[in-house]
């Protein structure tokens, strides 16, 4: 998948049992992965393994871009339904929590 992060835009932490991986094509973007924090510029490549709590936030002023790698490829389905059913965030983000479990995609909720 191709992404564009706006700053400080991204999903909250989660974890699913499938691989990820990040190759950022311009701009940052701040990575937290299990208990490490990592600052990804243009070329960097990231990589979040099955079961690791993960999220990101856009880091730059101008949108920053990045394709997404999941192996094997199981996000596709969970965006397809955000994208259908979830159309005002941060307003409907429950819905968006909802359509997460249903696909494997298990949010961390704040304490």
């Amino acid at each position: 998948m191709e992404l564009a992060v706006p700053r400080d835009a991204g999903p909250p932490p989660h974890e699913h049992n499938w691989d990820e991986a990040y190759y950022i094509t311009a701009g940052r973007i701040q990575f937290s992965i299990g208990t490490r924090s990592v600052l990804a510029a243009t070329g960097d490549f990231i990589y979040a393994p099955a079961g690791i709590v993960h999220g990101f936030r856009g880091a730059s002023d101008s949108v920053a871009r990045m394709l997404i790698f999941d192996a094997p490829a199981h996000a596709g389905q969970f965006f397809k339904e955000v994208d259908r059913e979830a159309l005002e965030l941060p307003r409907q983000l429950p819905k968006v929590l909802q359509i997460g479990a249903r696909n494997g995609i298990n949010f961390v909720q704040p304490s």
